[in-house]
């Protein structure tokens, strides 16, 4: 292990020029971490919108060979503090010490690597290389200090920052330049890239692709090497790599808005440089490359020398930066749509009217079809589109989206969920694998065309069944036939308000356009990717705390689940008076290459007890009592039981917070059918549900007092015999309850608590937790 370090002594003399002991500092060999390979960073991780054009058309796209930043600029910079730090003694002992301090980091973990510790390359960076320059300020010193204010001079700081990307997380240092209090900007960004994903062999190929000239990025936004000679050469694995590194350093250029991005893996790093129209690519840096004549082959000087340069290094023209949206995100003149007719079958008595693929319509001309909602009370979801005949043939294990249903639903993100937002962990199941939502949504999904136990799989091209081969082919005689013309539904996702186990809910709204009538009640929209479970589940289980993956059941059992939940609130539905939110149906698609489903359905509002006055808090009124009883009364009598009676689980708006009837159940992830258990069970369930619903109701603290006595006999509401057998046909898949990882207190997801005897009414950040109950002396 000591042969990894040349030299882990820093020369103390004085007389030693400041840029000769930067030069100095020891640069260890880190071995890799054997299990670092599963970080790989994947498409799926890199931002490849052309959105990013479409902001900026004029940012450069074009990658050329250049070392006139690593060898010429950079280094004027170092050279300059080197002499502006010998020049003033004070600067010159804070310099010293903090490179003898930084080197014996150095020595530290190389003696803990000798034995066998593992050094994580991002944490030793921003420890050693980052802490290690605070030393530097960009500009002198003393004309500051003889100010009478005393006014600090602006302090740059190398940061480490870690992103998640749902299931991964990868490490960034970002230069940040603080002015005043409060206010920063970025200057430069350090990818953190690891070596078994990027050895040095794709550096190396980034390097000779970029002396081609025929590196660029393309419409979608991706790094493209355009050279089939080149290509060949390399083979299909080393392009990906190449192109995915290349496109991950521009598009981070591109969101910090910097001029300046080094790429390294601690043993391999090449530098970005934007100058004039072109992205410049430097050479292939090794790991303590760097002599006086260019002292910026080396990381730890690079990183000084990035933090040293003046303004005019990284001050971007003003044509590559980012302009604000001046329009409202909440108005669209037009939302059509046109697709070719599909040509019906020979015999065939009807045949659904789309045939993709479809494309946005300009023009006049009104529209054929009409698929936005309708909001009078339905017995079914899947009638919301009156226009959309659903007597299509049966859908099995697999379905194309043509088979379906109609695509009638246009779902858009909110210009809130840039990529830095559907990054975070309350939206990244649902927004960072499908992320722009480009294409339209099929439904709604009829389900009684559904012959497995769960939703079909969908795929991109149409389903070959052996009653499709036997069918003559379709003879098109009018090639002339003009395209149709209709509106789809379109929504806008706006604020994420809960998520679960399964569902990410967000608030969704209505675009302001002329052909679409604004709903009487808000919406939310229960989105699912599929893509965020496991194909197949490995046995056993594990139980540990995972943050980063969803309910631990496979794809197919989500869908057997999504099914489970839809027939659930489709069959509340039927229930009048309204005991639940109106549900507008389901809908599935493919965005960006991922399946998702979507659910949209009437906003329940907050919570009935929050709309009380503090001091009113246990104090029901009268009317919302007996019209929550009215509630439960109706699912009974409906052979259903809620199944986990809450006081979050009802929910009333606002505005009708003077309105009993107003009010409505959520949840059911816990119900329980009649026709699912035996009489017996049903009639014990039904009364502890009732002793339940009493409880809440009740004046008494059930946690830190007595009833009065004598109990009911009757009630048996603590019997918890015989509950193992229940059929849970909803939140349990075959027999077991997805695992729920986090739950924030809104009422769309089942949650357990931890604490034995909590209040799962209290917040998230101060449980209740019980006090064991003595009998009475």
């Amino acid at each position: 292990m000591g042969s990894r370090c040349s030299c882990l002594t820093t020369p103390s003399s004085s007389e030693t020029r400041p840029l000769q002991q930067i030069l100095a500092f020891p640069e260890l060999e880190i071995p890799p971490f054997p299990s670092d390979d599963f970080l790989e960073r994947t498409w799926d991780y890199v931002e490849t919108s052309s959105s990013l054009l479409s902001a900026i058309p004029s940012f450069p796209r074009l990658f050329v060979h250049s070392n006139k930043a690593i060898d010429v600029i950079l280094p004027k910079a170092l050279q300059t503090l080197s002499a502006r730090v010998k020049a003033h003694p004070m600067t010159y002992r804070r310099f010293s010490q903090d490179i003898v301090f930084a080197s014996r980091k150095v020595a530290s973990r190389n003696s803990r690597m000798n034995d066998g510790r593992y050094c994580h390359i991002p944490e030793y960076h921003s420890d050693v290389y980052f802490d290690g320059s605070n030393w530097v300020v960009w500009q002198d010193i003393t004309p500051v200090r003889q100010n009478a204010r005393g006014i600090a001079p602006l302090r740059r700081t190398w940061k480490m920052e870690r992103e998640s990307f749902g299931d991964v997380s990868f490490f960034r240092g970002v230069l940040w330049d603080r002015i005043g209090r409060t206010s920063r900007k970025a200057l430069a960004v350090l990818e953190e890239e690891d070596i078994c994903s990027a050895p040095e062999t794709v550096f190396e190929a980034t390097v000779a692709s970029i002396r081609t000239g025929k590196v660029v990025i393309d419409d979608s936004g991706r790094a493209i090497i355009t050279d089939t000679e080149v290509r060949n050469e390399l083979g299909l694995y080393m392009v990906d790599r190449v192109q995915r590194l290349l496109t991950h350093g521009w598009s981070q250029m591109f969101h910090y808005q910097v001029r300046l991005c080094i790429i390294t893996t601690h043993e391999c790093t090449i530098v970005l440089y934007l100058n004039k129209d072109r992205i410049e690519v430097s050479d292939l840096l090794r790991r303590g490359q760097g002599t006086l004549s260019r002292p910026c082959r080396s990381l730890y000087p690079l990183i000084i020398a990035v933090k040293a340069s003046d303004e005019k290094t990284f001050r971007l023209p003003p044509e590559y930066l980012m302009k604000p949206k001046v329009r409202d995100p909440l108005f669209l003149v037009n939302d059509l749509w046109k697709c070719q007719p599909q040509p019906s079958q020979p015999g065939s008595v009807e045949h659904h009217w789309w045939k993709r693929p479809y494309r946005p319509y300009e023009g006049d001309k009104k529209p054929d079809y009409d698929l936005s909602f309708t909001y009078t009370p339905l017995c079914q979801p899947h009638l919301s589109h009156p226009t959309v005949s659903t007597r299509f043939t049966q859908l099995g294990e697999q379905a194309s989206l043509d088979e379906l249903g109609a695509p009638s639903l246009h779902l858009t993100p909110s210009p809130q969920y840039d990529f830095k937002r559907i990054k975070e962990y309350d939206v990244s199941h649902s927004l960072l694998k499908v992320r722009k939502w480009p294409d339209l949504l099929h439904g709604p999904v009829d389900l009684r065309r559904l012959q497995v136990k769960g939703l079909p799989e969908l795929i991109e091209g149409p389903t070959v069944t052996p009653t499709v081969l036997k069918q003559p082919p379709v003879v098109d005689r009018d090639v002339k036939r003009p395209d149709l013309i209709f509106r789809p539904q379109s929504l806008l996702l706006d604020d994420s308000i809960a998520f679960g186990a399964l569902w990410d809910v967000f608030r969704v709204t209505i675009p302001i356009n002329p052909g679409l009538s604004q709903p009487p009640f808000p919406l939310v929209g229960k989105i699912l990717a599929i893509d965020c479970f496991e194909t197949t589940i490995t046995l056993p289980i594990s139980t540990a705390y995972n943050p980063f993956r969803r309910a631990q059941i496979s794809q197919s059992q989500a869908r057997e689940h999504i099914r489970k939940d839809f027939e659930t609130l489709s069959r509340l539905s039927e229930i009048l008076p309204p005991v639940i939110p109106q549900i507008m149906g389901l809908w599935g698609g493919i965005q960006r290459g991922k399946e998702a489903w979507v659910v949209i359905m009437e906003d329940g509002g907050e919570r009935v007890d929050e709309n009380y006055p503090p001091d009113r808090l246990e104090e029901w009124d009268v009317a919302d009592k007996n019209a929550i009883i009215a509630l439960y009364a109706r699912l009974h009598d409906n052979g259903i039981l809620h199944g986990d009676v809450q006081k979050r689980h009802w929910r009333r708006r606002r505005e009708d917070k003077s309105d009993p009837s107003a009010i409505r159940l959520i949840d059911f992830d816990r119900a329980i059918f009649k026709s699912t258990v035996s009489e017996e069970k049903w009639v014990k369930y039904k009364r502890r549900e009732l002793g339940a619903l009493k409880r809440i109701f009740s004046k008494y603290n059930y946690v830190s007092t007595y009833p009065p006595l004598p109990p009911s006999v009757d009630l048996e509401a603590d019997d918890d015999t015989g509950t193992t057998d229940a059929i849970y046909p909803l939140g349990y898949v075959n027999g077991k309850e997805p695992i729920h990882l986090y739950y924030r207190w809104s009422g769309y997801s089942s949650h357990k608590s931890r604490f034995r005897g909590s209040d799962s009414t209290s917040s998230n950040t101060s449980p209740s937790v019980s006090v064991p109950l003595h009998p009475r002396s």
